[in-house]
């Protein structure tokens, strides 16, 4: 029954009702938390989170998605916890407790640097990340510039002391 709570609190945000909509989200992972369903539950917070941050609710979009990285990193589903990093790292302040690293880079831009340190192609960090290529060149020439370098070679050497 949660799962047709969840679906209609889905369809409630594409119909512009977005109060309703996390009303029936709320309600959805209770029903899939007394079940006994984390994955479930995770999905719903993170369904949640994404209603809460269309409405421009920051501090409800941060709380539902770490209740649902939470949830992911106690089931082991680690794609789904990062997606769920990757919309926290998007937020702005990035996620409580991080600082900047590496000459002022986000976890985001981290990740993306430690992918392309390691040989990954623009397209394959693309899809690891679940980004568009264009995404993944805009985040790079953000680093590019943070770190001021001009080459994957000179990433490499720049981060090394961060690793």
């Amino acid at each position: 029954m949660a799962d047709l709570v969840r679906a209609r609190g889905v369809l409630l945000a594409r119909e512009g009702r977005p109060d309703e909509a996390v009303a029936r989200l709320e309600e959805a992972a209770a029903g899939f938390r007394c079940a006994g369903l984390p994955l479930e539950e995770a999905r719903t917070h993170l369904a949640r989170g994404r209603v809460e941050r269309a409405r421009r609710r920051q501090a409800a979009a941060r709380t539902a998605w770490e209740e649902a990285a939470e949830l992911y990193g106690t089931t082991g589903a680690r794609p789904w916890q990062e997606v769920t990093a990757a919309l926290l790292d998007r937020l702005p302040g990035g996620r409580p407790g991080e600082g900047s690293r590496a000459g002022g880079l986000t976890p985001s831009e981290l990740r993306l640097a430690g992918l392309i340190c390691r040989g990954a192609s623009n397209q394959e960090a693309a899809q690891q990340l679940f980004l568009s290529v264009k995404t993944v060149e805009g985040i790079l020439s953000r680093v590019y510039r943070k770190l001021d370098v001009r080459s994957r070679t000179q990433l490499g050497a720049a981060l090394a002391p961060d690793r």
